[in-house]
């Protein structure tokens, strides 16, 4: 025998600090190898790729028990290092293997503090800490199981949810793309043909257009027997549903009423430039060449004189030259009828602009003219008489445009039949049409027409009345006698004479 090594040990005491190092060494190198094995599992469940499993639950339960139990016996082995102090009168009571102690009076002081004295040999003590760890253990599993069943139904009543939407969602598209489908099913709409010009005057203009012969769908449109100026609605009626019986079966059957005549609407924009103090205008820039001298020295200007032609469609004469926007600040009055001063955007200013070389910067938005199965409409009043009387180049320049209704198709009551609606066409291209201009010699015959009292010496600016009228529907005129005199006939015969 090697004798050389041995050594002497002594046994500690029992209920001493160094009789429990053992077993807290043991309990601490048990939280290692806990410990160990939880980083193992978490490990493994990363490389695979999933999340964590019941063995990875498992391990962490044991180094959670392991923990305590080396808390336990490192708190027991604290307290056998330190005993408590001697004490009297203190309450205590007995449960179990245990004393539990608290408060008392020492020579010095009173004491509050609460200790737990374990009155069970070191077998017992080894064998309750067993159990204990066998059932904290069990508990913490069983806990671990119900938790994970929890949120596995959890999860489960989630994806059941995620699923019930996605399907609710795929009927609502689907949904959609069938009344998409539907709605790209009906015909595009038509353009209407362009209103011509048959003829113009002075003040007005009276414009044709085609009629219309087929709808969207090509198929033929009743025409009107006379002449109409307004939409008869009761001409029109909606389209009547019965129900028609067949044995047990009962079926929808659509009765379509009278045919719809196509109407047309007829849209104007521009025409007299009726410029007032302060709105923005656009100046048409011309260059002058002198003229003559004045009685003051100072030399006057002419402006170049643009020709024009007489044709209902004649360009514009100031559509080549260069505009500037400005602020009109003055209207003149008398013989500088119809000029204008305007200050432009640069600070610049011009005097007694005539009104023919102006035109609003804005030019305002369409204004409904006509609305009925007619063909021809006449635009009575483009300019007001005075101009005509007192202002050289009164020419109005209107840009017109075209909708037809009762031409278009959409769905009816049955999704499944297409019937002609009430929306309107698309717009058909602007076009510009002018009323024709003055000569001299007519320009002086209105003036000289317009003359009432010539003892007087009353101008005809001052006696004249207005002759503008503009058609409503429902057959209604409004005359328009001069400033804020307006008066309204209903009944009046407004074909062309």
């Amino acid at each position: 025998m090697k004798t050389g090594r041995w050594r002497w040990v002594n046994v500690p005491p029992e209920q001493s600090p160094k009789w429990l190092e053992s077993a807290a060494v043991a309990a601490e190198t048990k939280v290692r190898r806990s410990q160990r094995a939880v980083d193992d599992h978490r490990a493994r469940c990363m490389t695979k790729g999933v999340g964590p499993d019941e063995a990875l639950h498992e391990a962490e339960l044991v180094l959670k028990v392991s923990k305590w139990r080396a808390r336990t016996v490192r708190r027991d082995q604290r307290g056998l290092e330190q005993p408590p102090l001697g004490r009297t009168t203190p309450a205590f009571c007995s449960h179990g293997y245990r004393i539990f102690i608290h408060g008392g009076f020492t020579e010095n002081e009173a004491l509050t503090e609460f200790l737990a004295i374990d009155l069970e040999t070191a077998d017992e003590r080894q064998r309750r800490l067993k159990d204990e760890f066998s059932v904290r253990l069990e508990r913490d599993v069983s806990e671990s199981t119900t938790r994970a069943a929890m949120n596995q139904r959890e999860q489960q009543f989630k994806d059941q949810l995620f699923a019930a939407r996605d399907r609710n969602a795929r009927l609502c598209e689907a949904a959609a793309m069938l009344i998409e489908d539907r709605r790209s099913s009906l015909p595009a709409l038509t353009t209407p043909p362009q209103p011509t010009c048959i003829a113009s005057s002075a003040h007005t203009l009276w414009l044709q257009w085609p009629a219309v012969e087929f709808d969207a769908l090509d198929r033929p449109l009743p025409q009107p027997v006379k002449h109409a100026s307004t939409i008869d609605r009761s001409l029109h009626p909606a389209s009547s549903r019965s129900l028609i019986s067949a044995g047990s079966h009962t079926r929808i059957v659509e009765k379509e009423g009278p045919p719809r005549i196509p109407h047309y609407y007829l849209s104007v924009r521009g025409g007299f430039s009726n410029i007032q103090v302060g709105h923005r205008v656009s100046v048409a820039f011309m260059t002058t060449k002198p003229k003559r001298r004045g009685r003051s020295g100072e030399t006057e200007e002419e402006e170049v004189v643009v020709e024009e032609s007489k044709a209902p469609d004649r360009p514009d004469p100031t559509a080549l030259l260069p505009r500037f926007t400005g602020t009109c600040v003055r209207m003149h009055g008398d013989k500088d009828l119809g000029h204008f001063d305007v200050v432009y955007d640069d600070g610049s200013k011009d005097y007694r602009i005539p009104r023919w070389r102006l035109r609003p910067a804005d030019p305002g938005p369409w204004q409904l003219l006509y609305a009925g199965p007619g063909t021809s409409y006449e635009v009575q009043g483009i300019v007001p008489d005075y101009a005509l009387a007192m202002e050289p180049k009164t020419a109005a320049r209107c840009e017109f445009s075209l909708r037809t209704q009762f031409t278009e198709y959409t769905w009816g009551d049955d999704v499944d039949h297409r019937v002609r609606g009430d929306d309107l066409s698309l717009p058909c291209p602007p076009v510009v049409f002018a009323t024709r201009e003055l000569n001299d010699e007519e320009r002086a015959h209105l003036k000289f027409k317009g003359t009432t009292d010539t003892a007087n010496k009353t101008t005809g600016k001052k006696a004249r009345k207005f002759k503008e009228a503009i058609l409503l529907d429902n057959g209604v005129t409004l005359n328009v006698n001069g400033p804020g005199e307006v008066t309204a006939d209903r009944g009046v015969n407004h074909d062309i004479i």
